[in-house]
């Protein structure tokens, strides 16, 4: 049989292997909320004030608190992008051939 059998893995496996899709999860999100951040406050706020839906000082009024959520969302990212790398050790753990 090639690769893992899951009859041999212990309970201790399973719960790091679920530990390691918790960053992912994380990446997923924070990737989510800084591109759509960055829309509102790059695209639509502009757009909505050049058609003048809204006016000029609501637009600049309205994207420093945007930016600052893309900047909290950029640091859970990169956060979430070195909890992974610290857990990378499972996969080496549980699939030893070939892992590094």
């Amino acid at each position: 049989m090639n690769g893992v059998d899951p009859a041999y893995m212990t309970q201790a496996d399973w719960k790091s292997v679920s530990q390691l899709l918790v960053p992912l999860w994380m990446i997923l999100g924070s990737g989510l909320g800084l591109g759509f951040s960055m829309l509102l406050a790059q695209g639509a706020l502009p757009s909505l004030a050049a058609s003048r839906d809204i006016t000029a000082a609501t637009a600049r009024r309205a994207r420093p608190p945007l930016y600052l959520a893309a900047a909290v969302f950029l640091a859970a990212g990169l956060f979430s992008v070195v909890l992974l790398i610290s857990r990378l050790g499972t996969v080496s753990d549980i699939y030893y051939r070939g892992a590094i």
